[in-house]
C-alpha cells in the first residue's frame, strides 16, 4: 500500500488516541476502602476521528499537499462495580442506568448463580442412592 500524507496523519492521530485510551480507561483501577469493600469504576468511552486532504497542481506531491486530521474523545462514568463482603453488585452513576441492560445483566449474575447452586443441591438430595 502506498504511503500518503493523509494516511500518515491518521496513523499519527490513532497513535495519540491509543496513548490516551486503554482498557484501564473503561474498567478503572480498583479502589479498596477496607478489607471487605472494593469499588471499580466503569466508564463509557466514545471516540470520533476525522481526516482529509487534497493535492494541488497537476503533479501531486508533498509540496502541494493540504490537509488535516483530528480526534475527539469523551469519557463518561456510567457505573461502579462494588465488591462488598463476598457479594458483587453494580451501582449506576445516575438513575437512568437502572434501565441499562448491561447493568441489569451484571446484577443478575449473583442471583442466577445462587439459583443454579440451589437446583444442583436439590437434585443431589432427590437423587436415589445407588447400591
Amino acid at each position: 500500500m502506498n504511503q500518503n500524507p493523509i494516511s500518515d496523519m491518521l496513523r499519527s492521530t490513532l497513535e495519540k488516541v491509543r496513548e490516551l485510551v486503554d482498557a484501564d480507561t473503561i474498567i478503572g483501577t480498583p479502589i479498596t476502602f477496607s478489607e471487605d469493600v472494593t469499588v471499580v469504576p466503569v466508564s463509557q468511552v466514545s471516540i470520533g476521528l476525522a481526516g482529509g486532504g487534497s493535492d494541488f497542481g497537476k503533479e501531486p506531491s508533498r509540496v502541494h499537499f493540504g490537509g488535516g486530521s483530528g480526534a475527539g474523545i469523551s469519557v463518561k462514568p456510567v457505573s461502579f462495580i462494588v465488591y462488598e463482603k463476598g457479594s458483587i453488585r453494580m451501582m449506576p452513576v445516575s438513575g437512568s442506568g437502572e434501565a441499562n441492560p448491561y447493568v441489569q445483566a451484571v446484577d443478575a449474575v449473583p442471583v442466577a448463580a445462587e439459583r443454579i447452586v440451589g437446583l444442583i443441591r436439590d437434585l443431589k438430595k432427590n437423587k436415589p442412592q445407588e447400591e
